[in-house]
């Protein structure tokens, strides 16, 4: 179905000569029909409110931190591999972990991640809560 499987490729679901391609971008592709959410009368009813949650996660990740590939010591980047091997054998799989860059966007949002991880913190320890 994918030209090239092994690759890195986004552009497989944002370009319309793939095949994997599908209108309208809004709404593919979804988490809907993967098996780790069941099929059928067995589906999982909170595919919608994971698919909301990790939206959310991803964004708020993104606007936090810029993400890139770890850089080795001649400068080059450091690719995770890719390919059957590089994957776990899990039955619900994914990568293996890999090495990458993470860096705070700027000092103001650096300074408000944590402050609101001690806050969650403070929170889960069962101090009341400022909000």
């Amino acid at each position: 179905m994918y030209p090239d499987p092994e690759s890195y490729n986004p552009a497989r679901w944002l370009s319309a000569e793939y095949p994997s391609y599908r209108e309208p971008l809004t709404q593919h592709p979804t988490l809907v029909g993967h098996h780790q959410f069941g099929v059928g009368r067995r589906g999982c009813p909170g595919v919608d409110l994971s698919e909301a949650e990790l939206l959310i996660a991803c964004s708020a990740i993104l606007w936090a931190f810029t993400i890139k590939p770890k850089r080795g010591v001649d400068g080059k980047e450091i690719l995770p591999e890719s390919g059957p091997k590089s994957m776990t054998t899990n039955l619900i799989g994914g990568p293996l972990p890999f090495e990458f860059e993470l860096k705070p966007r700027s000092e103001e949002r650096r300074e408000q991640v944590l402050r609101m991880w001690a806050e969650e913190e403070a929170e889960a320890e069962g101090e009341p809560s400022k909000y």
